[in-house]
C-alpha cells in the first residue's frame, strides 16, 4: 500500500476515505436464507455512496483462513 500511495497519491487518498466494511456482519448475514452478496452490496451502496464496486465488495468478503502446515 505504501508504494501505491507514492505512485498514485490520489487513489490512495480515495481508498483511505472509504469506510471498511464489517465483514463479520456480512458473513453472518450471508448465512440467512435469501440473502445474497448482491443484496448486501446494494445496501452497502445506499449507506456508502461511491463505495466499492461489486467485484471488490465480493473479493473483500472472502473469508481467509490460515491452514496449518503439514508436519513432515
Amino acid at each position: 500500500m505504501a508504494l501505491a500511495a507514492l505512485l498514485f497519491p490520489e487513489d490512495a487518498k480515495v481508498l483511505a476515505e472509504r469506510p471498511e466494511q464489517d465483514w463479520a456482519r456480512v458473513h453472518a448475514e450471508l448465512k440467512k436464507k435469501g440473502v445474497t452478496q448482491l443484496l448486501l452490496w446494494q445496501a452497502y451502496l445506499e449507506a456508502v455512496p461511491g463505495g466499492y464496486q461489486f467485484s471488490r465488495f465480493c473479493f473483500g468478503s472472502v473469508l481467509r483462513t490460515a491452514h496449518p502446515h503439514s508436519e513432515e
